[in-house]
């Protein structure tokens, strides 16, 4: 993907959204691949993919061979947060999606306001990633298909 922005400006809302929040070189190897989609949205809502007065973001996988995208990452900034923006994201990348396309994610099972915002779009539970994170925390593996 050829990115329309600044992977410095990614890479501060990456630091303002997360504890452990990607390197600059994880990003850059991101977006130096052409299955990566990043989306941006601003404090009015609006969802693009060009990084201006972003307040949050989210970075998606597409593998088209498998008609199946997965989330990788989404984060709004602390002061955004519980108005909508995570949710309007994805509400934005299912409908940009075709029929019958798979989307994937997963998420640590002990977060539970990510798992409601999730469940919230449509997806379901399908699988369990066994103290997959560094901490001991079982990882939920998330499931959508988009309708026609």
């Amino acid at each position: 993907m050829t990115a329309p922005f600044n992977t410095t400006a990614l890479l501060q809302l990456e630091q303002s959204c997360f504890t452990h929040p990607y390197s600059k070189e994880q990003i850059d190897q991101m977006l130096g691949s052409d299955h990566y989609r990043v989306w941006f949205i601003d404090r009015k809502a609006n969802v693009s993919a060009l990084a201006t007065d972003t307040i949050g973001y989210m970075i998606i996988q597409q593998n088209p061979a498998e008609a199946s995208q997965e989330l990788h990452r989404i984060g709004i900034v602390p002061e955004f947060r519980n108005k909508g923006m995570a949710k309007q994201l994805l509400t934005n990348w299912i409908a940009s999606c075709n029929s019958n396309t798979v989307l994937l994610l997963e998420v640590a099972e002990n977060n539970q306001p990510a798992r409601h915002l999730y469940e919230s779009v449509g997806f379901s539970i399908i699988s369990r990633r066994r103290n997959y994170y560094p901490n001991g925390d079982d990882a939920l593996l998330y499931r959508r298909m988009v309708e026609a």
